[in-house]
């Protein structure tokens, strides 16, 4: 059984997957590594990279694209490493990063999920690890959010998520709190993280291992179906997590703020002609279209909350 199970999911990576591969190559030391790339329909040669320079890999090729949940899921069914690690293609993992995961884990099993110090481009520490609360999307729709001061860095002990750029996690949790919920392109692993708490086990960062991440690089290709899963995927994750009135001040807040959104990319695409913003524009309106599907319960995996209880 190898140590670490290692899922990439890529889409138009071709100009950070073969930096990303390289850097596990090097880092590996002595675990017992299997990787997998699951490649969401790329229309570059991601998948012609990751089969010449890393042939050890597990390659599956989706003819379309499949959203990051639904084909990492792909690749879980096949893992069979003690721990499973989720990465981005946008992510170069610094020495001894997976080392230091693997033994936190193995010194702490009420842990059930681990993320490691996360760098952006410019040497800061991405620490905005937090489900989204009502607070946060009201003051987005006031657009005060750059206001809102964030932690300088990670609590030492334990977080409420890890985000799904570098995500470890014991395999036997598959069995108990299932895969990634394919519905949600984006939150994915707020949501996943959220029900590996209410198994009963610890969600920690491990500040020694550290992991740059460039953060969007795949999404970046696709701004409409980014904007579009973004927003659809957050009413889907407090329709199935917020407690009550977060999730009334999200859902309440949140429509205002991409109609709001709409017209002004509308107005842009009108007096400033781009592609960019033409796609925001069409994809904020296809939210608009979505929301009365979007804003029941019942379309969403049955989740409800405790305090709903």
């Amino acid at each position: 059984m190898p140590d670490l199970s290692i899922v990439i999911v890529t889409y138009n990576s071709a100009g950070c997957i073969r930096p990303c591969l390289e850097s596990i190559d090097q880092t590996r030391g002595g675990l017992s590594i299997e990787q997998f790339v699951v490649d969401n329909a790329s229309r570059d040669d991601t998948s012609q990279i990751v089969e010449e320079h890393a042939p050890e890999v597990t390659l599956i090729r989706n003819t379309v694209n499949a959203g990051f949940p639904a084909a990492n899921n792909q690749a879980l069914t096949l893992a069979r490493g003690r721990y499973i690690l989720l990465l981005n293609p946008d992510t170069i993992v610094a020495a001894e990063a997976f080392q230091a995961m693997v033994s936190f884990m193995d010194e702490n099993p009420d842990c059930g999920v681990c993320g490691p110090t996360l760098i952006r481009a410019d040497g800061t520490e991405q620490v905005d690890l937090r489900p989204p609360s009502g607070l946060f999307v009201v003051l987005q729709s006031l657009a005060v959010l750059r206001l809102w001061r964030q932690p300088s860095r990670l609590p030492d002990h334990r977080v409420e998520v890890v985000s799904g750029a570098c995500l470890m996690f014991r395999r036997e949790l598959l069995s108990t709190v299932g895969m990634l919920d394919p519905d949600l392109f984006w939150c994915e692993d707020m949501d996943f993280c959220v029900r590996v708490r209410r198994a009963g086990f610890r969600v920690c960062p491990v500040r020694a291992a550290r992991v740059i991440h460039l953060e969007g690089q795949s999404a970046a290709s696709n701004i409409g179906l980014k904007t579009y899963v973004i927003n659809a995927s957050l009413i889907g994750f407090a329709q199935k997590n917020a407690p009550r009135l977060d999730r009334y001040a999200i859902l309440g807040s949140l429509p205002a703020q991409v109609l709001v959104r709409a017209v002004l990319w509308g107005v842009i695409a009108r007096v400033r002609p781009s592609k960019e913003a033409s796609a925001r524009r069409d994809a904020l309106l296809r939210v608009l279209r979505a929301l009365p599907t979007l804003l029941r319960r019942s379309h969403w995996t049955k989740a409800a909350t405790k305090e709903d209880a």
